[in-house]
């Protein structure tokens, strides 16, 4: 049985995908990403209004070209990650066009990631002074994981490279110390592919913590899903990622592993174990974040970070699917 808050935010998050669903079940395909709008809000404490949220998916869809993807269903993801972010967020809706352009024109190609990528520099680097410096930066981190891994470096990378720009490392020790965790968790028994190239990314948000602590806690963890819940699947490896944060993330597993089976067993959710996993882990480390003993370090701004950055790995992956998916049927 979950915690009474858990329970709570399990109980928010059906409501909240329940009205969804019933609004957006023709004009969103991929069960996924109503799950993913759901939990953003619980995650980010939002309430949800409905019309609020319909407005603004509208106002997105408006502002956006005549050719834009923003004109699809991936309005309502970035209309839902504009309401949890800001408090009046259709101000923002411009600045963040604004800065889409000002990203394709200095070398980053014209694509759903780019966008995504677009609105973490708004809300991240909140003085629009950064941005110029930040676009370089994080193009030139990009380039640097290409160098590392040509085969498996795509644009659904930029939204990580935008993440670690605001990291104090230069640039060629910043891809070298991504490198070492993508080897030494190689070594470890992840595989290698895209996910470990997403978890090597998420944990090089934490350079104030020793990479090899970081590596033997992500295989702990590793352990431990195999042992409570079942073997992690690469697309698991963001959330291993997100719980190797804490010191003994292995040892909040039985609270996921509950939360998870809760889901599953759900009719609602029951054909989406792996998105299951995904949300209980997000739900459960959103609760972290209120622990006083966390809020007094600096590991609270870290796990913001990281839950913005494994948020946007399972936003970056079901839009990778949704457009491989797209290519097969046309």
């Amino acid at each position: 049985m979950a915690s009474a808050k858990l329970q709570q935010r399990l109980d928010q998050y059906k409501a909240i995908y329940s009205e969804l669903k019933s609004d957006l079940k023709w004009k969103v395909t991929d069960q996924r990403t109503l799950m993913m709008i759901a939990s953003m809000y619980v995650v980010n404490k939002r309430p949800f209004d409905k019309e609020r949220f319909l407005k603004l998916s509208e106002a997105v869809k408006q502002a956006a070209g005549t050719f834009s993807p923003l004109r699809s269903a991936h309005r309502y993801t970035f209309a839902a990650m504009f309401d949890v972010r800001f408090e009046e967020p259709e101000t923002h809706i411009r600045p963040f066009f604004t800065l889409y352009e000002k990203m394709t024109g200095n070398g980053f190609k014209k694509s759903i990631f780019t966008y995504l990528s677009a609105l973490i520099l708004l809300t991240k680097y909140r003085d629009e002074h950064d941005h110029d410096s930040k676009i370089n930066r994080a193009l030139s981190i990009y380039k640097g994981m290409k160098d590392k891994h040509v085969f498996l470096t795509s644009a659904g990378d930029y939204p990580l490279s935008v993440l670690l720009a605001g990291s104090d490392m230069e640039t060629g020790e910043l891809i070298d110390y991504i490198e070492a965790f993508y080897q030494k968790l190689n070594q470890a028994g992840f595989r290698k592919g895209n996910d470990l190239q997403f978890l090597s990314h998420i944990l090089s948000l934490m350079p104030e913590q020793d990479s090899d602590q970081l590596v033997a806690r992500s295989l702990r963890i590793y352990d431990e899903l195999t042992k409570k819940h079942k073997r992690p699947k690469p697309v698991h490896y963001p959330e291993i990622g997100l719980l190797a944060l804490l010191e003994n993330g292995e040892k909040d597993i039985d609270a996921i592993t509950i939360m998870a089976g809760a889901l599953n067993s759900d009719k609602l959710f029951r054909w989406q174990k792996d998105m299951n996993l995904k949300t209980a882990v997000n739900l459960y480390m959103s609760e972290k974040t209120e622990d006083p003993a966390l809020l007094d370090t600096g590991l609270y701004q870290t796990l913001e970070a990281v839950i913005q950055a494994q948020q946007t790995a399972a936003i970056a992956i079901m839009t990778s699917s949704a457009a491989a998916s797209q290519a097969n049927g046309s």
